[in-house]
């Protein structure tokens, strides 16, 4: 059983709650959580978030070969946090005749944080990444992203960049 709760004080500043409890006994997970959002325009925004999970949870199955075999994941049921900053910037909200969006994120999660979709049992992880798209010309739109994941065992690194170049100009309408 669970459920959020928002409440926005104006246009700008947002709070939210998130309360989240499953399973019986020596598998009860827990899950507490607290936001807060700073809104300049729908598009452009911070966002900080908090969240604390107790419990062990159900076991969940893992696959790396695709499905021909799974491994039990288990959590020692230890009390964990973690937390997220992201960001997202429209320019033409900053500059009149800026065409693109850049958001960026940050999180880390302590090792036996227990969440759906953001499970860490073996270890600690510190993730962070920001993508840009950007129109340069009419025709002309150049995207980059960037991610790291930083974990007690292992490092990775992830970044590509792309440019969308229209061949013919759209159309004038009648």
């Amino acid at each position: 059983v669970g459920g959020r709760g928002q409440w926005w004080v104006n246009d700008f500043i947002g709070f939210g709650a998130t309360a989240y409890r499953q399973g019986e006994e020596d598998d009860r997970q827990t899950l507490l959580g607290a936001d807060v959002t700073l809104r300049y325009r729908p598009s452009t925004y911070l966002k900080a978030e908090l969240g604390q999970s107790t419990g062990a949870g159900t076991a969940a199955l893992l696959s790396g070969t695709g499905g021909y075999d799974f491994a039990t994941q288990t959590l020692d049921g230890q009390q964990a946090g973690a937390y997220r900053i992201e960001s997202g910037f429209d320019l033409a909200d900053f500059v009149d005749s800026g065409r693109g969006r850049i958001q960026a994120y940050i999180q880390e999660r302590e090792r036996g944080y227990s969440a759906p979709g953001q499970a860490a049992p073996d270890e600690q992880l510190r993730q962070a990444g920001m993508t840009a798209s950007i129109a340069l010309t009419d025709r002309t739109t150049v995207t980059g992203k960037v991610d790291l994941r930083d974990g007690t065992s292992s490092e990775t690194l992830v970044g590509e960049v792309s440019a969308r170049i229209r061949r013919f100009k759209k159309p004038e309408p009648y």
